[in-house]
């Protein structure tokens, strides 16, 4: 997450949406420096900052389509990036950031060869689907695309009241990719459509009646999973700042 008070924005930095690139760009041109964790949401920032007027600040993040993000996810798995998954160095234990149920879940993707549509089918399809898009969705004042990646980010500078500089350089590319896959008839709306109609602002969904009862199982899970994941956030922020005490 990235912070101007000079020119009042925050960034919201999702998971999956090219966050490194703007938040090296935001601190490089714009007064941008860092706040809280790469990947913290707003209701840490109100836990840990209650007196900051979040009203005073334009806050943005990058909207990515879950099906797009999920294939991302897969791909890294699959791939194993820079051998994250494997090599020690970046095990959570260690001080890095792949804790023991990834490498657990890139063990059975791999061994059992799941395909895309069984790594749905296996982490996605028995609760209902959701990002931490949804935890941030109503304090957004702008949005950025990911397949408008630039054009969204310079018109989002310009709400802001910023002269942009020049177009978004593109960091942390994943330089390994599997090729495209193919899913069943039905299966990405029956996964996604609850998330999506959450999220309708951004992706300009409407209520179909057949999916209701999804969409009413996503919110009453959601009402635990948003606790959980904000007390989540809020622990390794504890754990973060206990350590840097400590070093």
């Amino acid at each position: 997450m990235i912070i101007s008070h000079k020119h009042k924005y925050i960034f919201i930095g999702l998971p999956f949406s090219a966050s490194s690139a703007i938040n090296k760009e935001l601190i490089a041109q714009y007064d941008g420096e860092p706040l809280l964790a790469k990947h913290s949401n707003i209701p840490l920032v109100r836990k840990v900052f209650p007196d900051l007027e979040l009203s005073d600040y334009y806050i943005f993040a990058v909207v990515r389509d879950p099906l797009d993000m999920c294939f991302s996810v897969y791909n890294k798995f699959v791939t194993n990036a820079y051998d994250v998954f494997t090599d020690p160095k970046y095990f959570v234990e260690n001080g890095g950031h792949v804790d023991i149920r990834a490498r657990e879940k890139y063990k059975v993707i791999n061994e059992e060869g799941l395909n895309f549509q069984e790594f749905l089918q296996r982490y996605y399809a028995n609760i209902p689907y959701d990002n931490f898009l949804s935890l941030n969705t109503n304090e957004l004042n702008g949005i950025i695309f990911f397949d408008q990646l630039n054009t969204g980010f310079l018109q989002c500078l310009r709400e802001i009241g910023l002269t942009p500089k020049r177009d978004l350089p593109i960091h942390n590319q994943t330089s390994k990719k599997i090729q495209n896959y193919t899913l069943e008839s039905n299966f990405e709306q029956r996964l996604f459509f609850p998330f999506k109609y959450y999220n309708r602002k951004w992706f300009g969904q409407k209520i179909e009646l057949k999916w209701f009862f999804n969409y009413l199982s996503f919110r009453i899970v959601n009402f635990y999973r948003h606790k959980k994941w904000i007390t989540r956030d809020y622990k390794y922020y504890i754990n973060r700042a206990n350590k840097s005490m400590v070093d």
